[in-house]
């Protein structure tokens, strides 16, 4: 309630939230200097550089697909600009919690799961555990059903389910736009579900490299106060063709996206059977 009755008193000049294609492209041509907004860049994927491509297909790929291009912005900017946003500065949560009903122990939230006060344990005293929720669904975007898009979301553990997840507060951010790589032409080639898995988890790495150089990083959070924070991957969400398009076996495949985060991104603290929440739509 209280977020919600400042969002009524006082609206926010925050435009970070982009739910359509067209409005990425809105916002990389128009002028950047507002204070709140946070630019796109695109990326052309060198495949030369892609770990695990299929090299030796590499021509037939670009005559079919050209090089792929991935829209993103900066993950850790973002996750500032949700973590210090006055509208959840009463309700963000900087330390994990127990939360009880009848006596017995109940797991309302991430923030009451065992995980979370485990890792507070083994982390530096006065740090606090920065939550990261990454969700993908790829999405149609046109009425013709031919084009799509695939966007990744990022929200914040620390902010409480009710918050995070109404969409009048904007709880949620637009984090990156994958390339989507579909083709009628080669579907049934070997080669093409390796190369699509390579390419995705490259530009996993690419988006989550700005945490690659940080351990324990000061940022600013509630009340605009400067706070120690660890970044920590809380869950990824993706549906089941999701799941069984990138990973190399069916019920685990996103244990091994998280994986790849963790050895992508060396200082992005993943607690990966115990500490991470991998949930399927």
């Amino acid at each position: 309630m209280i977020a919600q009755e400042h969002a009524r008193a006082a609206p926010l000049e925050y435009n970070a939230l982009f739910t359509t294609f067209d409005s990425v492209f809105r916002t990389i041509s128009k002028n950047q200097s507002e204070k709140y907004t946070l630019p796109f860049k695109t990326e052309k994927i060198d495949l030369d550089l892609v770990p695990d491509f299929p090299k030796k297909h590499k021509q037939q790929f670009l005559e079919v697909f050209g090089q792929p291009s991935l829209i993103y912005r900066d993950i850790r900017n973002l996750a500032e600009k949700l973590f210090s946003h006055p509208l959840f500065n009463d309700v963000t949560r900087l330390h994990p919690a127990t939360v009880t009903r009848d006596g017995k122990r109940v797991y309302s939230d991430i923030y009451s799961g065992q995980w979370w006060q485990e890792f507070q344990k083994i982390s530096k005293e006065g740090c606090v555990i920065l939550g990261l929720m990454l969700a993908s669904d790829k999405t149609v975007i046109t009425g013709n059903l031919r084009n799509s898009a695939w966007p990744i979301y990022l929200k914040l553990a620390n902010t409480p389910f009710e918050y995070r997840t109404k969409d009048t507060l904007h709880g949620t951010r637009l984090l990156a736009y994958l390339p989507v790589i579909e083709s009628k032409r080669l579907p049934n080639k070997k080669w093409f579900p390796l190369a699509k898995k390579a390419i995705f988890h490259y530009c996993i790495g690419l988006v989550m490299a700005p945490f690659r150089k940080f351990g324990i990083f000061k940022t600013q959070g509630p009340d605009q106060k400067v706070y120690k924070c660890i970044p920590a991957l809380t869950a990824y969400s993706a549906d089941y063709q999701e799941q069984t398009h990138f990973g190399n076996f069916l019920n685990h495949s996103l244990i091994s996206m998280i994986h790849y985060l963790w050895m992508t991104c060396t200082s992005l603290a993943v607690y990966t059977n115990t500490c991470s929440t991998v949930s399927t739509n």
